[in-house]
């Protein structure tokens, strides 16, 4: 069922007050779309590196060669990496754990390093957590 939006007014309006109503609605909302356009939220920028992310997962699956992985335990590396306004990387950290080393670091920092992020309208960088889980396949 179509959602109608309803004006509700107390005195006769007239067909000329209408139109004009209805003029100013239309371009409110072409200006609405526009802003909306050039200045993405900060939702839609999270989605859109969410999946960049996404798409990467097998290049973050090959720096698991540098992980001690004792049985079949799934290893769960927090990351964190810093974007400036531009959409590129300008830091990447890694909690403390006994489970990686220096080599496994580089190799995400390659991975992230070497992604093109979508720029951001902001004057401060902007901060993406993200944790990352390791499973055997044997």
């Amino acid at each position: 069922m179509a959602k109608t939006v309803e004006f509700i007014y107390h005195n006769e309006m007239k067909s000329f007050c209408r139109l004009v109503m209805l003029d100013f609605l239309f371009a409110a909302m072409l200006l609405s779309g526009c802003a909306t356009s050039q200045n993405p939220s900060k939702d839609d920028w999270e989605e859109k590196v969410k999946e960049k992310l996404s798409q990467n997962k097998n290049k973050f699956q090959t720096c698991s060669k540098y992980l001690k992985i004792v049985g079949k335990k799934p290893v769960e590396v927090s990351m964190t990496f810093r974007l400036n306004p531009t959409g590129a990387l300008e830091t990447l950290w890694l909690d403390e754990s006994s489970s990686w080393d220096s080599r496994f670091y580089d190799c995400l920092f390659n991975v992230v390093d070497n992604m093109s992020f979508p720029a951001f309208e902001d004057d401060t960088s902007l901060e993406v957590k993200l944790p990352l889980v390791f499973r055997s396949r044997g």
